[in-house]
């Protein structure tokens, strides 16, 4: 029997990745949505305690350099370590599942958070030595696919576990810890090398280097005002269908199809055309029509006055979350060469993890003196800003 071809490095990390991704799905599901909805369903937490969950789950982009740092000390191959962080979260969900109160539940859910977003900072590594430039994104797409679908399943399923008993957001945690185990398992498989001791360090000349780049420095600015608008409805999308003062009291499975279903179905079905996109277009004209499509299922999310509007602008919401997650590790590779990209995502890191710990923050503080579409209405202006900053940007050389 002849011998088979072993399989190429970007096929193999293409193959585990996708395992890895779609079990992740599960993990998104939790911390997108279902763990806000146990918040207020199980434990009626008061509008601080909402606020400084949604707050904290994205805890980990701010740690996510430090984290980095000591995968770099350890000397360990860096999916070899991320699958420590992924078994770090499994055990922080199961903590979660034995919370009986407000307090605990949240600590453990950060913690979750922390774990599970540093292991994004140390694949963008990965993803830049195993599949070079001009096809990452393509190569990227079925994991993505893959773990829009988790998500949605797993987000409908929690749905109806917590409509049948509210008891059952237990089983659904210790469920999410299960997956971020297979999760380990496979990150495991995939190619990977030691991180170098000088990736992920925010030094103070990394951060010379990155706002002294006029490209960069106006790059990042519009960015972080998108991410704040994305991060800011979070948490409202859940608001606005849950609370009977904003008129609407729904059911935890049509809480979560509308919220976390339809858009990641939508994410699901736009992810290969924007990762096609994303690899044969410059990138400002792909992020315009991403935030264009955001700023249409703002208006229609919050506006709509009957199921079917709402349905509709979370389709769009998730068209421009697939977007948001194809760029959100790749844009750099169009605006700085590659051996400057450690040091430029590790600044970038450390203002993702800024600002997802404000979005969550501002938006509880609008709805605390207005509605979920006060908030929804200053995602707007943030977003609306950032598309005028963008078509500044459309003709600079420095950005492929």
């Amino acid at each position: 029997m002849a011998n088979r071809k072993p399989l190429s490095v970007a096929h193999r990390t293409c193959i585990f990745d996708s395992a890895r991704l779609f079990f992740a799905g599960s993990i998104d599901s939790v911390l997108l949505s279902v763990c806000l909805l146990i918040a207020i369903r199980l434990f009626h937490a008061p509008v601080a305690a909402k606020g400084l969950l949604s707050s904290l789950v994205w805890f980990g982009g701010l740690t996510a350099p430090f984290i980095v740092r000591v995968a770099a000390a350890s000397g360990w191959r860096a999916s070899r370590f991320g699958a420590l962080l992924f078994l770090f979260t499994a055990a922080a969900f199961a903590a979660a599942a034995c919370a009986r109160s407000i307090g605990p539940y949240i600590i453990c859910i950060a913690l979750a958070g922390v774990f599970y977003r540093a292991d994004a900072a140390i694949m963008a590594k990965v993803y830049a030595e195993n599949y070079g430039h001009g096809r990452m994104a393509s190569l990227m797409a079925p994991g993505l696919i893959l773990a829009a679908l988790m998500t949605v399943a797993f987000g409908q399923f929690s749905g109806v576990a917590m409509d049948r008993s509210i008891g059952n957001s237990g089983s659904i945690l210790v469920a999410t810890a299960i997956c971020g185990v297979i999760c380990a398992v496979a990150a495991m498989a995939i190619p990977s090398h030691p991180i170098r001791g000088a990736d992920g360090v925010v030094k103070e000349s990394y951060m010379k280097y990155f706002f002294r780049n006029r490209a960069l420095t106006k790059m990042a600015i519009y960015l972080t005002a998108v991410g704040l608008a994305y991060q800011m409805l979070i948490p409202m999308r859940v608001e606005h269908l849950t609370n009977c003062v904003h008129g609407w009291n729904l059911s935890n499975f049509h809480v979560l199809l509308l919220s976390l279903a339809v858009p990641n179905f939508a994410r699901l079905l736009s992810t290969p055309l924007l990762a096609f996109m994303f690899d044969h277009m410059r990138l400002i004209p792909v992020r315009q029509l991403t935030n264009i499509v955001f700023l249409g299922g703002i208006l229609f999310y919050f506006n709509g006055n009957s199921f079917t509007a709402i349905a509709i602008g979370g389709a769009l919401l998730g068209v421009a979350m697939a977007g948001s997650f194809v760029m959100h590790s790749l844009w750099l590779t169009k605006v700085v060469p590659p051996q400057d990209l450690p040091k430029c995502m590790s600044v970038y890191l450390m203002l993702t993890g800024l600002r997802s710990i404000i979005a969550p923050l501002a938006s509880y503080a609008l709805l605390a003196i207005g509605s979920p579409r006060t908030a929804a209405y200053g995602a707007t202006l943030l977003l609306i800003f950032a598309i005028i900053g963008f078509w500044t940007l459309r003709r600079d050389p420095a950005i492929r």
